[in-house]
């Protein structure tokens, strides 16, 4: 297994940097008519006033269709790994699970994509959650010198810094934790689609039958 996967490394790679690619010159398109039209407020004499909002409509447009598009091709990885697709095959095989055989509509509540997203926040969140949490010891020893001295602000502010090393050790052991995490949810949520859309639980039964009958 271990062997299977590394040979399909360098298939990975490509997948991942044309799924990049698209999704950057799309952000990039979409940015040109709100940067264009900005540079033309401003050598008319327009005010910050007028151009600013316009160049902020344009990152977030631009943000938007890099995120929508990022969700389309999110699931890469498992088409490369798990179904030996080649780079530009595992980018139309993730626009098949998320767009193709999803419910149509925005806001849908069984969306692929708005699944995905909720599942990606809950792992953001818990990421936060550890990163708070592996520096509460530090919290409790700044808490414990503000009070030795007297109430001073400062001890608590610059206790991350007292101790870099066994901070940032904390900071890597809790991301240890929880990245396993991510990546199992978005496995588990790559079968589920496949369950739901194309009957893969009845497909990995039936090959089961089929090799003992054989």
């Amino acid at each position: 297994m271990l062997k299977r996967g590394a040979g399909r490394l360098l298939t990975l790679f490509l997948a991942v940097a044309a799924s990049i690619g698209v999704v950057g010159v799309l952000g990039l398109l979409t940015s040109i008519p709100f940067a264009v039209l900005v540079v033309i407020l401003q050598r008319v004499g327009r005010g910050t006033s007028v151009w600013a909002p316009v160049a902020v409509v344009g990152v977030l447009s631009s943000f938007a269709v890099c995120l929508a598009f990022a969700l389309r091709f999110f699931l890469i990885s498992e088409a490369v790994m798990l179904e030996d697709c080649g780079a530009i095959e595992a980018l139309k095989r993730s626009k098949q699970l998320m767009v193709d055989h999803s419910p149509k509509g925005l806001l849908a509540v069984e969306s692929h994509s708005l699944r995905l997203s909720a599942i990606l926040l809950l792992v953001l969140a818990l990421g936060l959650l550890a990163y708070v949490v592996s520096r509460l010891p530090f919290a409790v020893i700044a808490v414990a010198g503000m009070l030795a001295r007297g109430g001073d602000i400062g001890s608590l502010i610059d206790a991350p810094s007292v101790f870099p090393p066994a901070a940032e050790f904390a900071g890597v052991v809790a991301s240890s934790l929880v990245q396993p995490v991510g990546i199992s949810a978005i496995v588990l949520f790559y079968y589920d689609l496949r369950i739901r859309t194309e009957g893969f639980d009845l497909d990995v039964l039936a090959h089961e039958i089929t090799s003992k009958s054989g």
